[in-house]
């Protein structure tokens, strides 16, 4: 049996080589602390790319409390 990181390096670098080309028209954008990339509710077509730092991803309940869903960092 292929290891399961063995299977999955040819797939990371085909996705790697295809997101550097992609990006070459793209642009950077730095935010903020507590700045919010993407709402709920928002139509957007981007990909985002994490270069530094870290992204909460965040869900609302209907009382307005937080939950924590992931951390997605570079």
């Amino acid at each position: 049996m292929i290891p399961p990181a063995l299977r999955t390096d040819p797939f990371k670098e085909q996705l790697r080589e295809s997101s550097q080309r992609e990006t070459l028209h793209s642009r950077r954008v730095k935010l903020a602390r507590h700045d919010n990339v993407y709402t709920s509710g928002d139509q957007d077509r981007l990909v985002y790319s994490i270069e530094s730092g870290r992204i909460k991803l965040l869900m609302l309940s209907p009382e307005g409390k937080e939950c924590l869903l992931a951390i997605h960092s570079a």
